[in-house]
Formats: structure tokens, C-alpha cells, sequence
């Protein structure tokens, strides 16, 4: 135990202030750089994401989860996808455009094929918002609210009193919807959306909407502005994030969950109506601009550059244990030593594995701990053998991945081979000295080539020590017995080569 903590105190420092908790994200292979401003699942499956840059648009799809993306349609003019949206498993829209291109694309057989929808403006569509598969809004620049009520076939444009750019759009019900603008404006509707009323202005360019109910929403926008309102949009309250960078999104995933994408990779989540928003790692630096839930704890996120990200635990960290002693490449360990890591917070449990390879294809020893130490029993490890081990973590949100991998070399019992001439027959010879006190010496003998097992065990069954488990070419072989940490008592040590087992006594007296 003092060797262990002696590893342990300069570890303890080191690592001093240390987050030991990974991502709850992970990086998906887009195959694209394309900027990506929208993504969309209607299953666990089957999701698209949209983008582009000056170059052209995209579009990706997936049908395992984000597992693998491929292209579902590309085009070469300048009319950068914004947003992207199902209204079922087979009806979908797409959205976007540069001036004087403004496109709305339609699909209806799950995006083997886009249509381009004919629509009376000629600013960028920068959200869709449905009410139903026939009658959903877009919001447009230049002031413009879009309207259809027949799936699509014809948008009707709805002019409100500003000529700002709007950003985003979001209906409620039937009635009822809002709609912020690059000037700061927040904009609502009662009546379908026949006319339009300015709620709010903050003077700061706005960049989404999410209302959870007819009376709790938020918008953000840049320098960090977060707004919130508990009475439908009459009043408006600004709340700090403790942030100045733009933010790109608000969304809410149920009445008490939402997120908060931004720049440079933030992401912010509530677990309580907006009351406190904790800041979650990405795991990269580029602009986040669109997230979307299939449940509690599956969710997407894309940005720049082809970002996508997903999370099975709701975006929430994993913890990676950090392994202590033995330490890493070290060697003369002991037969049973005690594995020791770190992790915070702390796990529900630990699972240990111990190999002699290196991908753990095969396993030595495997255990699941609540403590963040595992003792090796006797009779698991043998002597002069290098082994590799690793740490994972389960906690509320799931089980975490692997830690690093260490590997450690075990004592050497100081077996010598003392003669090569092939003895007439095999034969263990009783120890000595016997009794002893802390080391004897046992020799043995054997007549072919295969696998020798020499072990010690107590008078219970239990091996106490593995001497030999290898193997070795005919011969005479002397191995020395020390295990100063066992109490006195008789002892049995046991040879067994190809076709042949022997057992003798021994006395350990203190």
C-alpha cells in the first residue's frame, strides 16, 4: 500500500483541477466541409442534414443512425440550404437561397428526389415552421412571412411592417406564432398569420425562437443575447449565459429541456424551463447552428465545416477513469497487485479488464467494482509476464468508454533452467530447505516440450502463487518460492506437464 500511494500523491497533484469527464458527443463522418445549417430525424434511423457554401448547396441523408452519411442531392448554384424539415416519414422540405435565389425544395419519397416549389420572394428562406402536412410558414428576408395551405403547391407571401431579414419562425397552434428578425424585433401573430405585431425590439440581431407553451419562450441571438418571456411575448427579460458570442439557436425538447447552440461550439442545456443553463462540451471549436431530439437522450447537432455531432446521453458527460498504478510500462509488480484509478465525479461502477493482449481479444481477469481499486486474486497473473489493463465507467447517463491502456510486467521468481539433458522420466522433488522461512527452492524435471504449470496453493484449495505457466523445452528447471506476506502454515506446491501431475508438501514457519 505504500508504493501505491507513493504513485498516487504526485498523481493527485498533477492532475489537480483536471476535468476526467469526456464529451458527451461525438464527432459523426459527414464527408462534406460544406457548412451545415439545418439537421432533421423522424427516426432513430433516417435523418438529412442541409448546408452549403458559395460553391452550392447539399443535402446528406443517413439510414443507420449517423453511422455512415452520403450525399442525397448537391447542386452547383448559389443557393445555400438553411433549413430542412419532415412533415412525415416521406414528406420533406428544404429551404434556403441567396438573393435574388430563393429556393424552397420539396420531396415526397423520403428525399430520392427534390422538387423545386415556386414561391413569390427572391430573399434567403431561413426557417420552415408546420402546422400540418398542408399548411406551414417560412420565414423569409426582407420582412417576408410565406404561407401554404396546400402542401407547398403555393406559397402565398405575407408582408409585415418591417423589411429586416427574419431568421426564424414558429407556430403554436393554428393562430399563433412568432417570428424574430435581424433588427432585434420579435414579431407575433393571432390570427394565422394575416397579420403581424411587433412584441419586442432589443435592437440586437435575433437568430431563433422556441416557445415551450402558449406563454414560456426564449430567443437568442448575437452577443449573447438571451431573452425569455412567461407571459406569451407581451414582456421580454434578458438572462445572462455569461457569454458575448453569437448564439444561432433555442430549442426546446420538452417542457422542462432545452438546448442552446452558439459559436465556436457552445452548446448550453436546461433541465428546468430556462431557470439555469449549464455549458456542455462539444468537442470542437466550430459553429454550432441546428440540433434535433429524437428523445431525452438521442440527439444531432451540425455546423461548420461539416460538423455533426450526436449524443445518447443527452448531450451530458461520460467519465473516463484515469489509471494510477501499476504504472504504465512498469515492471516487477507483484502477482496480486491492487489496480488503482481515479475518476470524477464518481461512477455507479467500474469495469476492470486484465490481458495478456493488448486488443483484450482474450481476457485474464475481468470484474465489475463499485471502489475505484481492484486486488488481482492469487492464482489470475504468472510471473514474468507482461499485462495490459483498462478502466470504463457507468453512470447515470451510461456507460463510458475505455481509458487509456497500461500495460505492467510481474515479478520474476528467478526459474532457471540447470540442466538441457532430457531426463528418463518426470519428477518434482521435494523442497528446500523444508520447513522454510521466507524462500525455498523447488526443482523439477521434465521429459518433452509443452505447457508447465507450477503452483503454490494453501490448505484450503487456494493458489497463493503461480511459479510456472508457460512452456518450456525438456529438462531440469530449479524455481525459488518467496512470499514473505503469507503466515505461516503447511503449504502444497503442484507441477503439472504433458501427461503428468505431482503434489508435495511444504512448511512455511515463521
Amino acid at each position: 500500500m505504500k508504493k501505491i500511494l507513493f504513485y498516487l500523491l504526485p498523481f493527485f497533484l498533477f492532475i489537480s483541477g483536471t476535468a476526467f469527464t469526456q464529451s458527451g458527443w461525438t464527432p459523426q463522418s459527414s464527408g462534406t466541409s460544406y457548412l451545415l445549417n439545418s439537421i432533421y430525424f423522424f427516426d432513430l434511423n433516417t435523418g438529412f442534414a442541409a448546408g452549403g457554401n458559395p460553391n452550392g448547396c447539399i443535402i446528406l441523408k443517413t439510414t443507420n443512425g449517423g453511422s455512415n452519411w452520403v450525399t442525397n442531392y448537391q447542386s452547383t448554384i448559389n443557393i445555400n440550404l438553411k433549413a430542412i424539415k419532415f412533415v412525415n416519414s416521406s414528406t420533406g422540405f428544404a429551404t434556403g437561397g441567396y438573393y435574388p435565389n430563393s429556393i424552397i425544395m420539396k420531396t415526397t419519397n423520403q428525399g430520392n428526389t427534390w422538387i423545386n416549389q415556386s414561391n413569390p420572394t427572391t430573399g434567403t428562406i431561413f426557417s420552415i415552421s408546420f402546422i400540418n402536412a398542408d399548411t406551414a410558414y417560412c420565414a423569409a428576408g426582407y420582412g417576408v412571412i410565406l404561407k401554404t395551405t396546400n402542401g407547398g403547391n403555393n406559397w402565398l407571401q405575407q408582408q409585415t411592417s418591417i423589411s429586416d431579414h427574419f431568421e426564424y419562425v414558429q407556430f403554436l397552434n393554428p393562430n399563433t406564432g412568432y417570428a424574430v428578425a435581424r433588427g432585434g424585433q420579435v414579431m407575433k401573430t393571432t390570427n394565422a398569420g394575416n397579420t403581424w405585431f411587433t412584441t419586442y425590439n432589443c435592437g440586437i440581431w435575433l437568430n431563433s425562437v422556441s416557445f415551450i407553451n402558449t406563454n414560456t419562450g426564449y430567443t437568442v441571438g448575437q452577443s449573447g443575447i438571451t431573452l425569455f418571456t412567461n407571459n406569451g411575448g407581451t414582456n421580454w427579460s434578458s438572462q445572462s449565459l455569461g457569454t458575448n458570442s453569437i448564439l444561432n439557436e433555442v430549442v426546446f425538447i420538452s417542457q422542462s429541456t432545452g438546448f442552446i447552440l452558439g459559436a465556436s461550439g457552445l452548446i448550453y442545456k436546461t433541465t428546468n424551463t430556462g431557470n439555469t443553463w449549464i455549458t456542455q462540451t462539444s468537442g470542437t471549436n466550430y459553429d454550432l447552428y441546428s440540433t434535433y431530439f429524437l428523445n431525452d437522450n438521442t440527439g444531432y447537432v451540425c455546423g461548420d465545416y461539416g460538423t455533426i455531432l450526436k449524443t445518447v446521453t443527452g448531450g451530458n458527460s461520460m467519465i473516463v477513469p484515469t489509471l494510477v498504478y501499476p504504472p504504465n510500462n512498469s515492471t516487477n509488480i507483484p502477482l496480486t497487485p491492487s489496480l488503482t484509478w481515479i475518476a470524477s465525479p464518481p461512477a455507479l461502477y467500474y469495469r476492470v479488464q486484465v490481458s495478456r493482449l493488448s486488443d483484450f481479444s482474450s481476457i485474464t481477469d475481468s470484474a465489475t467494482v463499485t471502489t475505484t481499486q481492484r486486488t488481482i486474486p492469487g492464482g489470475k497473473l504468472t510471473t514474468n509476464t507482461t499485462y495490459f489493463w483498462r478502466v470504463n465507467a457507468t453512470n447515470a447517463y451510461g456507460t463510458g468508454p475505455w481509458s487509456e491502456v497500461w500495460n505492467f510486467g510481474t515479478v520474476s521468481t528467478g526459474i532457471n533452467q540447470i540442466s538441457t539433458e532430457i531426463p528418463d522420466k518426470n519428477c518434482l522433488y521435494n523442497n528446500y530447505p523444508n520447513p522454510f522461512n521466507p524462500s525455498t527452492n523447488i526443482k523439477y524435471q521434465i521429459t518433452k516440450s509443452g505447457y508447465v504449470s507450477l503452483k503454490v496453493f494453501d490448505m484450503l484449495g487456494r493458489v497463493v502463487s503461480v511459479l510456472v505457466d508457460c512452456k518450456q523445452t525438456p529438462g531440469t528447471y530449479l524455481a525459488r518460492f518467496e512470499n514473505s506476506d503469507l503466515p505461516s502454515g503447511i503449504y502444497y506446491y503442484k507441477l503439472s506437464a504433458e501427461g503428468y501431475s505431482e503434489v508435495k508438501k511444504m512448511a512455511l514457519a515463521k
